[in-house]
């Protein structure tokens, strides 16, 4: 084989909040801009089930804000993933991409705490790429007419949590 190998990257986004998994997105969709990487799109269809067993007024169907913004379509990333040698990310970014077997998927995943002080490195400063595939990924009807500000924003939402037992403490000086 001469040249470099194909390679494909792929974020996993979770069965967690959507903060949470825009990470893991945004970490691949920064490291495909720079290694060349083809980027295969995320599967923000998910079942997720406690938002309808607790009634809640959030349903988390997050692939209805998003839409594949690549050409490689659904059944092509299945297959990928499903035939692919997959190599995660944290290995990855300190491989030569020469030494990466043609085809070979590297996999952006996020751990349960902690993602912040682990990956948030890996963003900052590259919010050109982040916002551009953010913005051709997201449903027309979701996108803002005008966005005059060179930076993202995102609420990360607390609602599926209790007040703690000692919240008097908290609101004591």
């Amino acid at each position: 084989m001469s040249g470099r190998p194909k390679i494909y990257a792929y974020a996993d986004v979770g069965r967690f909040g959507l903060g949470h998994g825009m990470l893991a997105w945004a970490r691949c969709v920064v490291w495909c801009a720079q290694s060349g990487a083809t980027l295969l799109p995320p599967r923000w269809l998910r079942a997720r089930i406690g938002p309808l067993l607790r009634n809640e007024r959030d349903k988390r169907f997050y692939f209805k804000l998003f839409r594949n913004a690549t050409r490689i379509s659904a059944a092509r990333r299945i297959a990928l993933l499903g035939t692919r040698q997959k190599i995660a990310a944290d290995v990855a970014v300190d491989m030569p991409q020469t030494e990466m077997p043609d085809g070979a998927v590297i996999l952006f995943t996020n751990v349960n705490s902690g993602n912040e002080a682990r990956y948030f490195h890996q963003v900052i400063g590259q919010q050109d790429i982040v916002r551009t595939a953010l913005l051709a990924m997201t449903r027309p009807r979701y996108r803002p007419a005008a966005i005059p500000y060179r930076h993202i924003a995102i609420h990360v939402r607390g609602g599926d949590f209790g007040m703690p037992a000692d919240v008097g403490k908290l609101t004591q000086g």
